[in-house]
């Protein structure tokens, strides 16, 4: 089941004209690590021992790692390709001959891209969703309890004033951006 919740968000590119729309946001407050990971491969009829199957996952990792380093692409077919993009600074101003380019000045650090497989394009078929409490209307309670009050008001929550980002973001902080953006939750 996947929890999420909805609220409003400026459109990107109509940000002058103040025009909204709706989007719902995955939320996770559940957390699975590499062990707990394995464990579960392993309960499913594998030959392997949890401890293996950690031990595997850790090395490919760290091959991984190494690969890209050298250049490769990666396929791991049903998980999907692997890559790196470089981080630009970007020249203020065009040099007089591109041999001047340094990457130590103006490659600040690489990024993994992870394209998706297309078992793992779309995995939304028969899963079940269900509406939960924003983020904001979630803290809101908890500072309400907190401060031994009664009663939350959510209209600000509702009718906040928060439009500072115009594009849709995971608030859980899973996968997605790492910001939230702004806007008006809808409490839901």
């Amino acid at each position: 089941m996947i929890n999420y919740s909805i609220s409003k968000r400026l459109v990107k590119g109509k940000e002058d004209e103040g025009t909204k729309r709706v989007y719902a946001y995955a939320q996770s407050d559940l957390f699975m690590g590499i062990e707990q990971f394995a464990e579960h491969i392993s309960s499913h009829g594998s030959l392997y021992s949890e401890d293996i199957v950690e031990g595997v996952l850790k090395k490919a990792v760290k091959c991984m790692v190494e690969k890209l380093k050298e250049g490769y692409k990666i396929d791991l077919g049903a998980l999907g390709m692997f890559y790196v993009t470089i981080i630009n600074k970007g020249w203020q101003e065009l040099p007089e001959n591109l041999k001047d380019f340094n990457p130590t000045i103006h490659i600040s650090g690489l990024n993994v891209v992870w394209e998706r497989s297309d078992k793992l394009t779309n995995i939304g078929d028969g899963v079940e969703y269900n509406l939960v409490a924003s983020r904001k209307a979630q803290s809101a309670v908890i500072t309400a309890v907190k401060n031994e009050e009664t009663t939350v008001d959510l209209n600000s929550i509702v009718n906040g004033s928060d439009n500072s980002s115009t594009e849709p973001t995971d608030p859980s902080g899973g996968g997605g951006a790492s910001e939230t953006p702004g806007g008006d939750d809808l409490g839901q």
